[in-house]
């Protein structure tokens, strides 16, 4: 909420002071704690690679989610973002050679790869794959391919109609109701950046 707010640096606070406390609060056995600790660690690591994005400082998300798909790369969410965030670290140099380029696709694609495998439904994975075969300079691949992942699936109303209260099973649900909202994002990358006609 802090970062809709427009107010990042206390967001990335609150998340580095909940990743510095998580620690204490885990109970169980020695192997169930260590499990769990590095999970929840590479979850807040992956809040912060967001954060520092959003604030413009890609060196640091870069470097925050590499540790966090270091400590679990079995979450896709971590692997997607670990993707694109080498990808956007590549495209925003300047004096970015076509080879470092080329280099972080190919990194991307690996990292998308796990990912798919590990959800399937991750919509957001097969758009950037399309993206990735547009610069790879493949657009009459990529362009399908993102179309088809950022559409809504054929009978799922891109809008729920709101003409009637929710019942309280639904409400119960609403956050796997989020995820599945973030996992169908309309829209696909201008075909300029890619240099498509």
């Amino acid at each position: 909420m802090l970062l809709r707010d427009g107010r990042p640096l206390e967001a990335l606070y609150h998340v580095r002071s909940a990743a510095r406390l998580q620690p204490r609060q885990s109970f169980g056995t020695r192997q169930d704690r260590v499990r769990f600790d590095r999970t929840t660690r590479a979850e807040y690591l992956n809040q912060m690679a967001v954060l520092y994005y959003e604030m413009g400082w890609l060196d640091l998300a870069v470097e925050a989610a590499g540790q966090a798909h270091a400590d679990d790369g079995s979450i896709p969410e971590i692997a997607y973002d670990l993707a694109v965030l080498k990808l956007a670290r590549a495209l925003a140099r300047p004096n970015a050679s076509a080879r470092q380029i080329e280099r972080a696709v190919a990194q991307s694609r690996r990292l998308l790869f796990s990912a798919a495998l590990a959800d399937p439904d991750f919509h957001d994975v097969a758009a950037l794959g399309g993206a990735l075969d547009a610069l790879s300079g493949d657009c009459e691949r990529g362009v399908p391919i993102m179309q088809a992942a950022l559409s809504p699936p054929p009978g799922v109303r891109s809008r729920p109609s709101r003409a009637r209260p929710r019942p309280a099973w639904w409400r119960a649900r609403r956050p796997q109701a989020r995820a599945r909202r973030r996992r169908r994002r309309s829209g696909t990358p201008p075909r300029s950046r890619c240099g498509c006609r």
